[in-house]
């Protein structure tokens, strides 16, 4: 009887050093089984998921804006800069969060659809 009792303990000790944190860098792998489990994935989506493409005013933020001028918007869009960049953000947040929505109320998938419509003109 000792010894089940030791072994289930070793046992447990096992399997406890061998639990998983969350994937703060790549938020997909995380076991989104609730909703603030799913809110936290979408977060780390946008703080870890920075780009040296991308200034400051550039990165995706809870606001859901980015603002481009029309005489940065070429290098925005193109290919491997920001406007890629923020596209992949949008698609990871979408990925682990359906029904994100910024603090202006947006939703991910009305930014994607209307904003880099006319922008990138994808």
């Amino acid at each position: 009887m000792e010894n089940y009792k030791s072994f289930l303990f070793f046992l447990g000790i096992f399997l406890l050093g061998r639990a998983k944190a969350e994937n703060k860098t790549e938020p997909r792998v995380n076991g989104n089984l609730g909703p603030i489990q799913g809110w936290r994935s979408a977060y780390y989506c946008m703080i870890y998921n920075e780009s040296a493409s991308c200034s400051d005013k550039d990165q995706l933020a809870d606001k859901g804006v980015v603002d481009v001028n029309k005489d940065e918007l070429a290098e925005y869009c193109k290919k491997g800069r920001c406007g890629e960049h923020i596209g992949y953000v949008l698609k990871c947040i979408h990925d682990v969060k359906r029904d994100f929505w910024f603090a202006n109320n947006i939703t991910v998938k009305l930014l994607k659809r209307e904003n880099f419509r006319w922008m990138c003109q994808k």
